[in-house]
């Protein structure tokens, strides 16, 4: 069985949809860091939840209790997939398998506009990323180009989206913890107070 953590909650939904754009959103959070700071929190509650850790509770200091997102997962699922941006650093150590999917900034643009004339679409894209890049960097000292702590790095550029699940299958399936000399070693902000 599997449960999967969706990283968009039903309240920054409605956040969202009050600014109908995400780049009018990103500029939003920037001004605003306890909504990401919400939901990064979170997302390590919800992994600390799935494998059965005692967790500190409660939002982080300077957050507000309301932006609670009452994310709920099936803790008897034998597997969690956790999908953020920062889904390596939240999971950390505790993650079996840390994986990252990138292609160029060209080719995703063109993604955005496939079926569109709308360059803005692009533009608004490489303002979001670099927003997002300064607010891991500020805030969690975290260089979200730096992939060195992913076990598996695909570039979605070569291959189909069939190909890119199958490669990421076969990661899981061929992993032998007898053979594995362990995960690279994060500083993770979100990791548990004990820890």
């Amino acid at each position: 069985m599997l449960a999967l953590v969706d990283t968009v909650p039903t309240s920054c939904v409605f956040v969202c949809d009050a600014f109908y754009d995400t780049l009018v959103f990103s500029k939003h959070v920037n001004e605003n860091p306890e909504i990401d700071r919400a939901i990064d929190h979170q997302l390590r509650m919800t992994v600390d939840d799935f494998l059965g850790n005692e967790t500190a509770g409660g939002m982080p200091d300077g957050v507000d209790d309301s932006l609670e997102l009452g994310i709920d997962i099936d803790v008897d699922a034998e597997y969690m997939i956790l999908e953020s941006r920062l889904a390596g650093w939240i999971a950390g150590a505790d993650a079996h398998l840390r994986i990252w999917c990138q292609a160029p900034l060209d080719v995703r643009c063109d993604r955005l506009t496939e079926n569109t004339d709308d360059s803005e679409k692009a533009d608004e894209l490489v303002e979001r990323q670099a927003d997002e890049s300064m607010r891991y960097d500020e805030w969690y000292n975290i260089d979200i180009a730096d992939t060195t702590i992913y076990d598996l790095v695909v570039n979605t550029a070569r291959w189909n989206g069939e190909t890119v699940t199958d490669m990421v299958i076969a990661a899981l399936q061929n992993h032998d913890p007898a053979d594995d000399e362990g995960p690279t070693p994060t500083e993770s902000p979100f990791l548990r107070p004990d820890q």
